[in-house]
């Protein structure tokens, strides 16, 4: 989906010219974006393990840390065998 900020001739004018197969949402007044930052405020304060631009996030997976983010973990990928080793018996 693609979200344009244009009104809805513009943007289906838009779309054909580009040959797009995907919808397209016309938010001329840029509720969609807004609801989107505070989605984002909101998980941010719940779940800052959910941000990956949350400091030091980028920096813990580029040195080869990935205990802050499931399911990279060691503990995680036991969890799924477990379930996949269940799932087969």
């Amino acid at each position: 989906m693609t979200i344009i900020t244009d009104n809805i001739l513009e943007g289906r004018e838009f779309k054909a010219s580009v040959g797009a197969q995907w919808p397209f949402l016309c938010d001329p007044g840029r509720k969609v974006q807004q609801v989107r930052q505070d989605l984002r405020e909101v998980t941010r304060k719940i779940r800052p393990d959910w941000d990956p631009g949350a400091a030091g996030l980028r920096d813990a997976w580029d040195a080869g840390d990935k205990s802050g983010f499931w399911p990279y973990d060691d503990e995680a990928f036991q969890e799924i065998e477990a379930i996949v080793s269940a799932s087969h018996r």
